[in-house]
């Protein structure tokens, strides 16, 4: 039997309680209040727009009891485990693929029935403001989950691009993904030489970070690696048990990857070996499909337009003849440089596919 979540790996339920929302918190993935930054002038028309940023994140969990002896440590026992300002994964039974880091606030006891019934609400609150998912692909024993396929964008492992790469020197264009529907924060974890330095371009959210003055005697050859980390903003040198700072190696820039959620799943195409037009079968051709990636002849191929015949344009030429079912994402078009001189041995892209 389930309580309706876990906390920190315990599910409620082994606490004697059972998750009982109100109807107003019942939809705990609703995106929260946000906060736009702006600057308005007197004697000026209009203003200037910043940009806008997610507040915390907070979870009003009822919970009750019932024919527990409040004596007996029952309360005591939750009490105890809620402590307030405990941190860990929480995490719903109605998706149990996303998980909040959430903190417990305070826990409300005041709502007793009599001594062996009543309600407990605990406060918690995320002040990274997003679920996230562990992997970035669809898991075999999860393939048929429906919550999954209608809240995600996640693909299977196939579909999926590759995030890690080995020597790499001169100009390379490579495809990220994220399966959310928020911006994902990167952790860029490279070794090699920088030569004239690194530069890595993410083109669809127009971010760059340059990274520079590492070489082989102090990553690979050593056993270590730097990690440049847009969801803290700090730059490490590290063997993988121990880290130091080492700003000195990020010239200046972080990356994030555009959502790909919402995305068109299971789209009939048709198309014709050596044609770059292709025949959206089921679903309405509009300008929206321009610059995103459909998945044909086992590649993302972007589409570059649209014809008058509503057919879609593909950036390269179909390699068969073939009707097939497929989908329709937003990917994320990367390039990296490495500067004259330089070689990654190797270089990986870490993140978690990001949720409201």
């Amino acid at each position: 039997m389930n309580g309706g979540f876990r906390f920190c790996g315990t599910d409620i339920s082994a606490l004697g309680l059972e998750y009982v929302p109100d109807m107003k918190d019942t939809y705990v993935y609703a995106g929260t209040q946000a906060q736009v930054s702006q600057e308005v002038f007197e004697g000026h028309d209009g203003g200037y727009y910043y940009g806008i940023t997610k507040q915390p994140k907070e979870f009003t969990l009822r919970c009750i009891f019932q024919d527990k002896e409040i004596t007996k440590g029952t309360i005591a026992r939750i009490d105890g485990f809620f402590r307030r300002g405990r941190t860990g994964r929480l995490i719903f039974d109605t998706m149990r693929w996303l998980w909040y880091t959430a903190t417990v606030i305070s826990v409300d006891v005041s709502q007793l029935t009599n001594r062996k019934n009543g309600f407990i609400t605990i406060t918690m609150r995320a002040y990274y403001p997003f679920a996230r998912h562990d992997y970035l692909w669809i898991a075999e024993d999860n393939m048929f989950d429906t919550y999954i396929l209608e809240n995600s964008g996640l693909l299977t492992k196939e579909q999926t691009p590759i995030t890690a790469f080995e020597n790499m020197t001169g100009h390379h264009e490579i495809l990220l993904y994220n399966p959310g529907s928020e911006r994902a924060d990167v952790a860029i974890q490279l070794a090699g030489d920088a030569g004239e330095g690194v530069l890595i371009t993410n083109k669809t959210t127009e971010q760059k970070c340059r990274m520079m003055a590492f070489n082989k005697a102090k990553t690979s050859e050593a056993g270590k690696t730097i990690i440049c980390d847009s969801l803290n903003g700090k730059v490490v040198l590290t063997n993988g048990n121990e880290a130091e700072r080492a700003f000195q190696y990020h010239d200046y820039g972080f990356l994030s990857l555009e959502p790909a959620f919402p995305i068109l799943r299971s789209v009939g195409v048709k198309t014709e070996a050596g044609s770059k037009t292709a025949k959206i079968m089921t679903e309405e051709v509009t300008d929206n499909l321009i610059g995103k990636y459909v998945y044909i002849d086992d590649c993302w191929i972007k589409i570059v337009n649209i014809t008058a015949s509503n057919e879609i344009v593909l950036y390269e030429a179909a390699l068969t003849t073939a009707a097939v079912n497929t989908n329709i994402v937003t990917m994320n078009e990367i390039t990296i440089d490495v500067g004259a001189g330089g070689e990654l041995t190797s270089l990986e892209f870490q993140y978690k596919p990001t949720f409201a």
